[in-house]
C-alpha cells in the first residue's frame, strides 16, 4: 500500500489509537512526500472534530492530537516544508483547537493532565513552522496566538514548558514588529524579566538555560519602541548588566564557561542593540553600570579555559562589541560631566591607552582605541577640554601613545588596522582637545605640529589626513605661536618676527601644500578644503603677529590658488594663461595640476567663500602688489563669483553676528566650532556680502592699470560693466548691508 492509500483510508479510522499509530508511523517518513501525500489535511479533518468529540472519548482523542503537534514540529524541521504547511492553514486550526483545549481541562483531571505535552508540542510546532519564514509569523499573529502563549512564561513549576515558551517566542517575533509589540501589550517583557531573576546567585543549568532563552527573546523585541520602553521601564537593562559579574566571576573559577559565554554574548548584543538610545545611556550611568562593562573588557581569562576556538573567538567578539557600547555611553553629556567632576574612570581610559606599549596585539589595540575613543567623548566642550588638558595633564599620555605610532610609518612601515584604528581614534581625540582655543598653545608646546605633519606626506597615514589637518587647523586658529611653528617647524622666539626659513622643503607647511595637491588630483574635496582652510588661520594669526615675510612666503607659495579655490568652488593651482603656454610643465613648485583633473563643476560653500575671501582681504592689506599679480590671474573666474555673491539676496546666517569687517571684530572672530553651512544659491549671510565688497573694492582700486571688462555667461546681468560702476554698485550695496 503506498503512503497516499495509507493517508486516504485513515479518514476512514474510527479507532483513535489506531490513528495515531498512522501518525506515529509517519514520522518516519520523508517530509515533503508525506505533503504530496496529503497528511496536512488529514491532520485539519481530525484537529476540527475536537468540538464534537464526546467528553468520554476526549481524553483519547487528544492524545492523538499531541501526536498531530508532534509530527508538526518535525516535518517543520526541514524547511521545504515550511511554506506548504503555512499555506494549509493548519496554524488557524492549531490555535482555535489550543483555545478549545483549554476550555475542555476545567474539570477533566484525565485531560489536565495531558496540558504539559499538548503545549510543548503545540509551541514546537509554532516554533519550528516560523524559523526563518515571515509569512508563516503572519498567520500566527493573526490567529490571535500570541495570547495564548506569553502566559506560559509564568508557568515556573514546568521550567521545560517555560523554555520551549520561551524558544517559540523568539522564532515567532523575529523581525516582526506586530508580534514583538503583541508580545509587549501582553506583559511579556515582565513576564521575562522574572525568568531571567531566576539565573541570579543560581549554578542550576536548567536557570541559565532558561535566562538565556528569555534574553534571546529581549532582543527581539526591544528593537520596536515599544519593546524599548519597556525594557528600560522593567528593569532589565539592570539586571542583565549586573548578571555580567556573576557571569565573569565564574568564567574565571572555570564553571560553566560556554554557558556562561553564552549568556554574557546575548547580553552584550542586546546592549549594542540599545546603547544608542539616550535614555539607556542616563540609566547606565546614573545607576553606576558602567563598571561591569569596564571590567568586562578588562577581563583576561586563563590560557585554555574554552572548550575550543570557537568559544574563544566568541568572547573577543564581545569583548569588541561591549567596547562599541560603552564608547556609546560615553557620548551622553552626563557622562562628560559626572566623569571628570565626580568619577576617576576617565583614568581607567588613559591606562588602557598607555598600558604595555609594546604590545600591539589586536585586542590590546582594541582596547587603547575604546580609550581614545572615550576620552575624545568626555572633550566636547571647552570646559572638558580644558580640564583635562590643564588640570589632568592629558597631553603626556596622548603624545606617549602617538609618538609610538607615528614609528610605526618609519622607513616605509605600514601600521596594521589595528593600530590604525588606534591613530584614527587618537588624532580623533586631538581634534578635539584643540577646540578649546586655551589650550592651543599648551598642545602646541608638546610638539604635536611637528609630530604629525610629516603623516600628510605617508599614503599609509591617508585614512587619518583629514583629523591631521583638522588638528592643524584648530591649532593654528587665533593662535600666533603655532601657526609660526607651523611656517618654520621651529618654536618661535618671543618678540620677534621671522625673516627667514630653514629647510623650506621639510617645514610643516609645505607638506600642507603637497597634500592638497595630491587630494585635488584626487578629487578628495574634503581634505583638499580643510587643508586650505589652514591656510585661512595662518593667514589671520601671522597677520595679527605681522609676520610680514611668513605671509609673504604664503603668498608666493601656493596659498593665494588655495584660498581663491575656497571661493569659487573649485581649484585653482595655475592660471589659464600658464596652462595654455605650457601644458606639459609644473609650476615652479611642483604641485600643479590639470584642470581636466579637478571637478568641472563649482563646490562652493558661503562659509569656506568668506573665510577664503577673509583671508584674501588680509593679504591684500599686508602685500597688496604681491597678492594682486597673483589675484588678477584669475580675475576672469574670481569677479564673476564675487558679484553672484554680492547680487543674491541676504540671509543671516543662524548665530552669526553683524557683518564682520576688518576694523572691528575680523580676527577676533573663531569659526573653529562651525559646521561647514550647506550650498545655499537662494541667499547669502550678510556678513559674506559685506566681506565681498572689501574685496571688490581692492580690484577696483587697481582698475587703473587693468582691464577688468570680463565676459560673463549670457544669464549675467553684470557683463561688461567698468570698474567705475563696479565701484558704485560695491559702494552702494555695502552701505545698505554694514
Amino acid at each position: 500500500m503506498s503512503l497516499k492509500e495509507k493517508i486516504e483510508n485513515a479518514y476512514n479510522t474510527t479507532d483513535y489509537e489506531e490513528f495515531g499509530q498512522i501518525i506515529s508511523n509517519a514520522k518516519n517518513e520523508d517530509p515533503d512526500k508525506l505533503i504530496d501525500a496529503g497528511i496536512l489535511k488529514l491532520m485539519i479533518n481530525y484537529l476540527e472534530k475536537f468540538e464534537n468529540v464526546p467528553k468520554e472519548d476526549f481524553e483519547k482523542y487528544w492524545l492523538q492530537a499531541i501526536k498531530c503537534y508532534e509530527l508538526i514540529a518535525e516535518m517543520a524541521k526541514t524547511e521545504s516544508t515550511r511554506t506548504p504547511i503555512g499555506e494549509s492553514g493548519i496554524v488557524a486550526v492549531i490555535a482555535k483547537a489550543h483555545k478549545g483545549y483549554n476550555k475542555a481541562c476545567f474539570g477533566n483531571e484525565a485531560v489536565f493532565k495531558l496540558s504539559s505535552s499538548t503545549y510543548i508540542q503545540i509551541l514546537r510546532a509554532y516554533a519550528n513552522i516560523c524559523f526563518d519564514n515571515e509569512k508563516n509569523r503572519d498567520l500566527i499573529f493573526e490567529a490571535h496566538a500570541i495570547e495564548k502563549i506569553v502566559p506560559f512564561l509564568q508557568q515556573t513549576d514546568d521550567l521545560k514548558l517555560v523554555q520551549i515558551a520561551c524558544g517559540a517566542l523568539c522564532n515567532i517575533s523575529m523581525d516582526n514588529e506586530p508580534i514583538q509589540n503583541e508580545i509587549c501589550v501582553n506583559g511579556g517583557v515582565g513576564f521575562l524579566r522574572s525568568l531571567i531573576v531566576l539565573s541570579k546567585d543560581s549554578a542550576d543549568e536548567t536557570y541559565k538555560d532558561i535566562a538565556y532563552a528569555s534574553l534571546r527573546v529581549v532582543l527581539n523585541l526591544v528593537e520596536t519602541e515599544c519593546g524599548l520602553q519597556n525594557f528600560i521601564s522593567s528593569g532589565i537593562l539592570q539586571l542583565m548588566i549586573i548578571l555580567t559579574k556573576q557571569y565573569m566571576y565564574e568564567m574565571k573559577n572555570k564553571i560553566n564557561v560556554s554557558q556562561n559565554l553564552q549568556i554574557i554574548e546575548i547580553i552584550i548584543n542586546i546592549l549594542d542593540t540599545v546603547v544608542e538610545n539616550e535614555n539607556v545611556q542616563r540609566v547606565i550611568l546614573e545607576e553606576d553600570l558602567l563598571e561591569p562593562l569596564l571590567l568586562l573588557i578588562e577581563f583576561v581569562p586563563e590560557k585554555n579555559i574554552f572548550d575550543d576556538e570557537e568559544d574563544e573567538t566568541s568572547f573577543h567578539d564581545l569583548k569588541k562589541s561591549t567596547c562599541k557600547s560603552v564608547i556609546s555611553v560615553t557620548t551622553n553629556d552626563v557622562c562628560m560631566n559626572s566623569m571628570l567632576n565626580e568619577s576617576k574612570q576617565y583614568s581607567r581610559f588613559v591606562n588602557w591607552m598607555i598600558d604595555d606599549l609594546d604590545d600591539c596585539s589586536p585586542e590590546r589595540e582594541e582596547i587603547r582605541s575604546t580609550g581614545a575613543y572615550c576620552l575624545g567623548n568626555l572633550a566636547r566642550s571647552d570646559e572638558s577640554c580644558i580640564k583635562l588638558v590643564q588640570d589632568l595633564k592629558i597631553m603626556e599620555p596622548i603624545m606617549n601613545l602617538l609618538r609610538s605610532k607615528v614609528k610605526l610609518f618609519d622607513q616605509g612601515g605600514q601600521p596594521s588596522r589595528d593600530s590604525m584604528k588606534v591613530l584614527h581614534a587618537l588624532v580623533g581625540t586631538l581634534k578635539n582637545l584643540c577646540l578649546a582655543a586655551d589650550n592651543r598653545d599648551i598642545i602646541g608646546e608638546t610638539g604635536l605640529i611637528e609630530l604629525i605633519s610629516p603623516l600628510l606626506t605617508n599614503i599609509f597615514a591617508q585614512p587619518i589626513h583629514y583629523l591631521c589637518v583638522g588638528i592643524i587647523k584648530n591649532l593654528c586658529g587665533l593662535c600666533e605661536n603655532n601657526a609660526v611653528r607651523f611656517m618654520t617647524g621651529k618654536k618661535p622666539s618671543e618678540n620677534s618676527v621671522v625673516a627667514s626659513i630653514d629647510n623650506t622643503e621639510t617645514i610643516p607647511y609645505s607638506y600642507l601644500l603637497t597634500l592638497i595637491s595630491r587630494s585635488t588630483s584626487e578629487n578628495d574635496t574634503h581634505v583638499r578644503n580643510e587643508g586650505s582652510r589652514v591656510i585661512v588661520n595662518l593667514v589671520k594669526s601671522l597677520w595679527k603677529k605681522k609676520e610680514e615675510f611668513l605671509l609673504l612666503y604664503i603668498i608666493k607659495n601656493g596659498g593665494i590658488s588655495c584660498l581663491l579655490s575656497l571661493i569659487i568652488g573649485i581649484p585653482i593651482l595655475k592660471s589659464k594663461d600658464e596652462m595654455n603656454e605650457n601644458e606639459n610643465e609644473e609650476t615652479e613648485d611642483g604641485r600643479g595640476v590639470r584642470f581636466d583633473q579637478v571637478p568641472t563643476q563649482p563646490q562652493i560653500f558661503p562659509i569656506l567663500q568668506n573665510e577664503g575671501i577673509l583671508a584674501l582681504i588680509l593679504l591684500f592689506n599686508s602685500h597688496e602688489k604681491e597678492t594682486m599679480e597673483l589675484v588678477k590671474k584669475n580675475e576672469e573666474v574670481l569677479v564673476p563669483q564675487i558679484l553672484e555673491i554680492i547680487k543674491l539676496p541676504s540671509a543671516k546666517r543662524r548665530g552669526s553676528s553683524s557683518a564682520i569687517s576688518l576694523k572691528n571684530n575680523l580676527m577676533d572672530k573663531d569659526a573653529s566650532r562651525s559646521s561647514l553651512a550647506s550650498l545655499n544659491t537662494a541667499s547669502v549671510p550678510n556678513e559674506l556680502k559685506n566681506n565681498a565688497c572689501i574685496l571688490l573694492n581692492h580690484l577696483i582700486n587697481d582698475g587703473s592699470n587693468s582691464n577688468i571688462d570680463f565676459v560673463e555667461d549670457e544669464n549675467t546681468t553684470y557683463a561688461g560693466i567698468k570698474p567705475d560702476l563696479l565701484r558704485e554698485l560695491a559702494t552702494q550695496i555695502k552701505n545698505k548691508i554694514a
